[in-house]
């Protein structure tokens, strides 16, 4: 399970309104972003959307959950292009000389 990948989906839905609308912005059928909310769920043992044919809202837990999510997620991505970085500036020639 990616966990990261799960966070993001219940990002996009959170911020979309809806499955749908979430998979639409990241390229994914309906589905997998409803599987990883589902899986999400399921890992940390709580709810996060009230769910209905017409509505989806998010929780008590699911509001609390977001903000923390939003922390995580930025920091992962600011983390990861750190990395990158590093790895530009210390990409260079290396000459060795052996006998």
């Amino acid at each position: 399970m990616d966990t990261l990948a799960n966070l993001e989906a219940f990002l996009a839905t959170a911020d979309a309104g809806g499955f749908s609308a979430a998979a639409r912005r990241l390229n994914v059928a309906t589905s997998v972003v409803a599987k990883r909310v589902t899986q999400l769920e399921e890992r940390i043992g709580t709810a996060l959307f009230h769910r209905s044919t017409r509505q989806l809202r998010l929780t008590e837990a699911g509001q609390q959950y977001v903000h923390r999510a939003r922390g995580v997620v930025a920091d992962v991505g600011d983390l990861l292009s750190r990395m990158g970085e590093k790895q530009r500036d210390l990409s260079d020639h290396l000459r060795v000389k052996a006998p």
